[in-house]
């Protein structure tokens, strides 16, 4: 990824402004943190791992008429300062009723191919950013009082105690990993 010359930090809207003019049509960019930065080309590995996620995704979506899935051109403003382009995605229709040119909200699920180069923190903070955007927008839909953990949220469970303790949670997450990717396997 390259960044460009340093400069007040950009809005979504901005964002998108400059990348429609005609210096930057056959080129990939995302706003991070405000700041624009172009994506490397893809590996042709990372591709075929990214369209065939995508294949499968959207015959289970169209099959049960649940909404959209994009691919790597799809850019979503996560935020006012991020717009994102994962490799694959699905936003729900009804989330998103009628396509739009430009979707102003985040994916309900964003499929990253994450490549050899791309280092851990890199990796670590896109998918912060994307689960924080999530837990944010279904937050605002839950009823006023009711706690819930953040790997609870997705599958609307009410969580009894306040809390969940750093070991509890980080079995849970190691259960949940080993699952995903057992799955991932048979792909």
């Amino acid at each position: 990824m390259l960044a460009l010359e340093k400069t007040t930090p950009l809005t979504a809207d901005q964002f998108w402004e400059i990348i429609a003019l005609p210096e930057y049509a056959d080129r990939r960019f995302e706003l991070i943190a405000g700041e624009m930065i172009e994506m490397s080309e893809s590996s042709s590995f990372n591709s075929i791992i990214a369209v065939r996620f995508a294949s499968i995704l959207r015959m289970f979506v169209d099959e049960h008429q649940l909404g959209w899935v994009t691919g790597p051109d799809g850019g979503y403003r996560l935020n006012d300062r991020n717009v994102r382009q994962p490799d694959a995605a699905f936003i729900s229709k009804e989330r998103l009723p009628t396509l739009t040119r430009r979707i102003v909200i985040a994916p309900d699920i964003a499929v990253e191919v994450i490549s050899p180069s791309e280092t851990t923190p890199a990796v670590s903070r896109k998918a912060a950013l994307y689960l924080q955007i999530r837990d944010a927008h279904r937050l605002e839909r839950l009823p006023a009082g009711t706690l819930y953990s953040g790997m609870d949220i997705g599958r609307s469970r009410r969580v009894e105690r306040p809390h969940i303790t750093g070991t509890r949670y980080a079995e849970r997450r190691r259960r949940s990993t080993r699952f995903h990717t057992r799955n991932c396997k048979a792909l």
